[in-house]
């Protein structure tokens, strides 16, 4: 006599648990993940009062990054799965994410002048900077390992 496990698929129920934002256990648990995603990435996203990832030890965040983080839900385009995204909307996000090489910096007006303040708290005027690049600041993935 062998041991045997059965188990049938109730298609409507399947497509309640799975594809159902609210009052669905697994939409309510993915739901409740992605909120947290959001309110650990802005934890964890460079803003006033934190402590400074920079070479320099200055924190010049100004709290826009933090601020900007959202949460959405959404369907996948190609099925009817559910679909989370934390955005982050200023341009410059993927640069703290992500790091920058060296590169070199100019004014916007070719006759312009850069304004800055150096690693002695001076400030300096230059017609180019050879910025030595950023390391990586991964707030949004640091998050999401610790959401789940």
């Amino acid at each position: 006599m062998a041991d045997e496990i059965v188990f049938v698929v109730n298609p409507a129920a399947w497509a309640s648990a799975f594809q159902s934002w609210t009052g669905a256990p697994v939409g309510t648990f993915m739901n409740k993940k992605l909120q947290e995603t959001r309110l650990v990435a802005q934890l964890e996203a460079p803003g006033p009062g934190k402590p400074p990832r920079n070479r320099t030890g200055v924190n010049y965040a100004t709290g826009i990054l933090e601020r900007s983080v959202i949460a959405r839900q959404d369907r996948a385009t190609t099925a009817r799965d559910l679909e989370g995204h934390v955005t982050v909307l200023p341009k410059y996000a993927l640069m703290v994410h992500e790091g920058t090489a060296p590169h070199i910096i100019i004014p916007r007006n070719p006759l312009g002048m850069l304004k800055f303040r150096n690693r002695l708290g001076t400030i300096v005027f230059a017609k180019r900077v050879k910025h030595p690049g950023t390391a990586a600041n991964p707030y949004l993935v640091r998050a999401l390992k610790r959401a789940l």
